[in-house]
């Protein structure tokens, strides 16, 4: 994060790097409780973010890429 300049930051309510559109905020450097990045699809589980490991049959969509991996 370039501390220089404003950006559009997420609000990140499990503090795991991702936030999502409810709430939004501009930031220089940025504030607790956001995130630079958006995409979180439940931001009450901090497992559960873009990318995030995907465990097979769990009925959990870990990776935010809607839908759980089947085995």
């Amino acid at each position: 994060i370039d501390e220089g300049v404003t950006q559009t930051l997420f609000a990140d309510g499990d503090g795991d790097g991702f936030g999502t559109d409810r709430e939004t905020s501009n930031g220089c450097p940025p504030r607790t409780g956001f995130a630079p990045q958006s995409g979180d699809c439940d931001d009450g589980a901090d497992a559960v973010y873009p990318g995030a490991t995907e465990i097979a049959d769990n009925g959990i969509d870990e990776n935010c890429d809607g839908a759980d991996l089947v085995s």
